[in-house]
C-alpha cells in the first residue's frame, strides 16, 4: 500500500508550517513566564497576556487562509493607509512618558509605527 501522495495533510488545509508554530508557541509560552515572573506572579496580568496570546493565534490562523495574492493587491492601499497613520500621530498623537507615539481611538490606543 502507498500514501497518496495528493493527500493534503491538515497542516497544508490550514496553510501553517508546524515547525514554525512549534517554535513560535515556545517562544510566546517563554514571553509569558517571564512576563509573569517580572510582574511578582500577577495573575490577572497573565490571564491578559494569555488572552492577547489567544487572540494572536486566532488572527494568524484567519490570515494564513487568505492566498499570498490577495495581500499583493491589498499593499498599495495598506501602504497609503499606513503613511496616513504615521502623519496622524504627528498632527493627533497622544503624548505619554514624553513621547508621542500613540493614537487615541477613545476605546483604544495604538502605535501605528509597530
Amino acid at each position: 500500500m502507498t500514501d497518496n501522495p495528493n493527500k493534503k495533510t491538515f497542516w497544508d488545509k490550514i496553510h501553517i508550517d508546524p515547525t514554525m508554530l512549534l517554535i513560535l508557541l515556545a517562544l510566546l509560552v517563554y514571553s509569558a513566564l517571564v512576563i509573569w515572573s517580572a510582574s511578582g506572579q500577577d495573575i490577572g496580568m497573565m490571564e491578559r497576556k494569555i488572552g492577547q496570546i489567544a487572540m494572536g493565534l486566532v488572527v494568524m490562523v484567519v490570515m494564513a487562509q487568505i492566498p499570498p495574492r490577495v495581500y499583493e493587491g491589498w499593499a498599495p492601499y495598506l501602504y497609503i493607509i499606513c503613511i496616513i497613520l504615521l502623519v496622524a500621530v504627528d498632527a493627533f498623537g497622544a503624548i505619554s512618558k514624553g513621547a508621542q507615539r500613540w493614537l487615541d481611538l477613545g476605546i483604544v490606543r495604538f502605535q501605528p509605527s509597530e
